[in-house]
């Protein structure tokens, strides 16, 4: 210490031991401190320098020289060993008022500072950051350690967002872009104004046919499978081209020509959160690919041709059948420019080279029609539930659809209907006009599909029954099990208990609900109303005997178990000439003890209305199956999971 200041040799220079000494002359150092002391900065200034790039062998020097205990730097080390006389010393200043100390426990040693511990490294927690920022699934978290991992092998060329973007905008220009367009539909006078957007049909499906990967999966010549059972050949059904609609479609069109068929789903999907905002998606498959292809995502599967306009109500117009024809009249001006490019095909052909460099000659059809049935009233034109002829199929009285078996009404056809709008148009009296129409319940709009080769595309034979929409949100969850619970709810609170409990005791089985009590649910989600849909006659035989005091409510229980074995037939996959006539067999007995619950729930429940649409769109489900293939060719589910990833883009 000299004159109350603590003294360091300026050549003091230690390495990691201190009995080491290096004599090195650190003249820049020296000066740099001298400024320092000469200036009056004080010790927290010197830490900084500590933080600053120096010699390393100079910051052990001044680390060794203080005395972290006492924190004050020690005068009492010598450090003059071979310490020239010429070489002046450095004056440090010592601390100050206000400068801070930190004292670590001695045990355990500090830890180096690893904030991503217990990652083993920063690169493992910033993936698992971003994961968790992303909110990403197992199977994508799982992916994206995948493709780290994989980069190791493998050069990484993107930078940043504007080279994925660019990138992505180079390859759209591979497939068949969104185009926009206006329709113009007069409304009381005035041309009212609606955008579209949409994807010419033939140019997606073109793009499908040239895939090398996709394309050689596409079939297109109809087929009759059989079987040899040991005594003859039964017939099965499964893909579109293995039934009927198909094959008469090929023998409609010459014969070195293919069919080229398309199936189409439309309906309304909510893209915000609240439901404030909605959209009305047009997508399309091709009929032609295997089911695992065409019902899956991606390419070969279903893609969004089209989005409507969604038109808003007018309280001017509000329940008008004015404005009812105007919205229909908007649906088919806009799905126009959707099958614009489908329309000339179908009637005279076109030819196309495909995946293999062939040229191919294709007829277009519209083969199969999968919507709800708000949505398939809109198509066909029909007036929906507030008509004489409900039915999108057939002919029959409104007042006969609580009778599902036999029937024998007449089938719709669009050459029919397009006669019969010709023949109402050319009446000058609006009462008689407005007479013919009604006696098919048809709206006076010209219908988009009528535009097609009506040869082989029928849009009435294209509708089609939907498991979904008929019996899960239709005729079980809307019907048949608030009938239960309030025919439960009548013998008292004893049966609602056990129904309850028997559920709660059901065993747990993958993808399937479990329920602690069903008999309080409402509303709830379609794969619950799925469920207990098929438990319920399970748990529910044992509390309602064939008694007087429960005989109602046990025929509907037989009902529902009942329509549970045509619902069975319905789901299979593969389609026999055995299956089908069995599952014609079901839907009789079904029908027979729907007609006697009817007639023995009139005392209880005498405004109860069974004449709806959904309950007897199930007499033409085989006929569906053997015209078009089996029942997940044209289920709305495929199509409803795509409002999902619609809704998560939008947002």
């Amino acid at each position: 210490m000299k004159n109350g200041k603590f003294v360091i040799p300026a050549d003091a220079v230690s390495s990691r031991k201190a009995s080491t000494v290096i004599k090195e002359p650190a003249s820049d150092m020296q000066e740099s401190l001298k400024k320092m002391q000469s200036n009056g900065l004080r010790s927290h200034m010197y830490k900084q320098l500590l933080c600053q790039p120096c010699p390393y062998e100079l910051r052990m020097a001044m680390d060794y020289n203080y005395d972290h205990d006492n924190d004050h730097y020690n005068a009492d080390v010598d450090m003059s060993s071979d310490r020239s006389n010429s070489e002046p010393d450095v004056d440090v200043p010592g601390p100050a008022i206000d400068d801070i100390r930190t004292e670590f426990h001695p045990h355990p040693p500090h830890p180096e500072h690893q904030p991503w511990l217990p990652f083993s490294c920063r690169l493992d927690f910033e993936v698992a950051e971003l994961a968790h920022e992303a909110a990403l699934t197992h199977e994508q978290t799982t992916r994206l350690i995948w493709l780290v991992q994989r980069s190791k092998s493998e050069v990484f060329t993107l930078k940043n967002y504007a080279d994925v973007r660019n990138t992505w905008e180079a390859a759209s220009h591979r497939l068949t872009p969104f185009e926009k367009d206006t329709v113009v539909v007069p409304l009381d006078g005035t041309d009212k104004e609606y955008t579209v957007y949409f994807r010419p049909l033939w140019d997606w499906a073109i793009d499908i046919l040239r895939h090398p990967i996709i394309g050689p999966h596409c079939v297109f010549d109809a087929q009759r499978l059989s079987k040899f059972d040991g005594d003859t050949f039964i017939r099965f059904i499964d893909e579109p081209w293995t039934a009927d609609v198909f094959w008469d479609c090929q023998s409609q069109i010459p014969p070195d020509a293919k069919p080229l068929a398309f199936i189409l789903y439309a309906d309304k999907s909510k893209l915000s959160s609240f439901g404030c905002e909605k959209g009305y998606p047009v997508i399309a498959r091709l009929a032609n690919l295997p089911v695992a292809i065409r019902n899956g995502s991606g390419m070969g599967g279903g893609w969004v041709v089209g989005w409507l306009p969604l038109v808003k109500e007018d309280p001017k117009y509000k329940g008008t059948p004015q404005f009812a024809n105007f919205t229909v009249a908007v649906w088919h001006a806009s799905i126009k420019k959707v099958l614009a490019s489908i329309v000339p095909p179908s009637i005279s052909g076109r030819w196309a080279n495909c995946w293999d460099n062939i040229a191919r000659l294709f007829y277009t059809l519209v083969l199969i029609l999968s919507a709800d049935y708000e949505e398939q009233s809109v198509m066909s034109l029909t007036w929906g539930v507030m008509s004489n002829f409900l039915c999108l199929i057939c002919l029959i009285p409104g007042d006969e659809l609580a009778s599902i078996m036999p029937h024998n009404y007449a089938l719709r056809t669009s050459q029919a209907t397009n006669t019969l709008l010709i023949e109402a148009r050319a009446e000058h009296r609006k009462g008689r006009q407005e007479a013919i129409l009604k006696s098919q319940s048809i709206r006076d709009v010209d219908n988009t599909f009528h535009d097609m080769n009506l040869k082989t595309t029928d849009i009435h034979c294209a509708l089609c029954y939907d498991q979904l929409h008929a019996v899960l949100r239709g005729l079980f969850r809307d019907h048949m099990w608030p009938e239960l619970q309030l025919l439960i709810g009548l013998l008292g609170r004893n049966p609602t208990m056990k129904i309850d409990q028997n559920f709660d005791a059901l065993p747990r089985w993958q993808n399937l609900n479990h329920f602690d009590a069903v008999m309080s649910i409402s509303f709830t989600d379609r794969s619950k109303y799925e469920d207990i849909f098929k438990l319920i006659t399970f748990t529910a035989h044992d509390v309602l005997p064939n008694t007087d005091e429960s005989k109602v409510a046990y025929l509907l229980l037989r009902c529902i178990c009942a329509y549970l074995d045509v619902d069975l037939y319905a789901a299979l996959e593969v389609q026999t000439t055995t299956t089908i006539a069995g599952g014609r067999e079901a839907l009789e007995k079904f029908s027979k003890l729907m007609n006697k619950y009817i007639e023995k729930s009139q005392a209880i429940r005498p405004d109860k209305n069974w004449s709806f649409p959904k309950n007897h769109l199930a007499a033409h489900l085989f006929d569906d199956i053997e015209a078009k293939g089996v029942t997940r060719n044209y289920n709305t589910k495929p199509n409803k999971k795509c409002h999902g990833p619609l809704k998560e883009s939008y947002q």
